[in-house]
């Protein structure tokens, strides 16, 4: 079953507390504004496959982590 841009948002704010990278500091390495990734973290908006291919590295997971339940 899918994530809701909620549950992704929760995931993503999570993994990026754990790997103790900020906001801005994932938007540098994935080479998006700071505001994209405030979309992602407050659910408005979610990363096409590539962004998420490139989040999921810069955060050391999987995409399924991401995609799924």
């Amino acid at each position: 079953m899918m994530l809701t841009n909620e549950e992704f948002a929760i995931r993503l704010k999570n993994r990026l507390k754990e790997k103790n990278i900020t906001q801005s500091e994932l938007a540098r390495r994935i080479d998006v504004s700071d505001t994209t990734i405030s979309r992602y973290i407050t659910g408005t908006a979610r990363p096409r496959t590539l962004l998420l291919n490139r989040i999921a590295v810069v955060l050391d997971c999987s995409v399924i982590y991401f995609l799924c339940k």
